[in-house]
C-alpha cells in the first residue's frame, strides 16, 4: 500500500515501518523507532474505539482495548494498520472501511 499505515504491537516487534501509536509504543518500548512516528489517540478515536466495542460485543466478539482503539486511529485517519494480529479481521467484520496489510 503507497500511505504509510499505523503498525500494531505485533508487526512493531517483526520491524515492520510505519506509525507507531502511543498504545505500541508503551506496549513494547523501543524509542528510538517509535518516537519519530509516534502517534496519539484524539477524543474523536475514543469515541470510534467505543461504537466498535459495542458493536463486536453485539456480536459476541472479544478483541483487546488496544486493538480496538489502533483500529479507531486508523479508520479516523484513512489509514491501514499493519499487522499479523488476525482480531482485526473481527474488528473489519463491524467496519468493513478498516484496511488491513497482513505481514508474515
Amino acid at each position: 500500500m503507497a500511505t504509510p499505515g499505523i503498525v500494531d504491537t505485533s508487526a512493531f516487534i517483526q520491524g515492520a515501518e510505519g506509525l507507531v501509536t502511543a498504545f505500541t509504543a508503551v506496549e513494547h518500548p523501543d524509542s528510538e523507532r517509535a518516537v519519530p512516528r509516534l502517534l496519539f489517540p484524539s477524543q474523536t478515536d475514543y469515541a470510534t474505539a467505543i461504537w466498535l466495542s459495542g458493536r463486536l460485543q453485539q456480536r459476541g466478539l472479544g478483541v483487546g482495548a488496544i486493538d480496538i482503539l489502533i483500529a479507531s486511529m486508523a479508520l479516523n485517519r484513512g489509514l491501514h494498520v499493519i499487522t499479523k494480529d488476525r482480531d482485526f479481521e473481527k474488528i473489519q467484520t463491524v467496519e468493513k472501511s478498516l484496511k488491513i496489510e497482513w505481514i508474515q
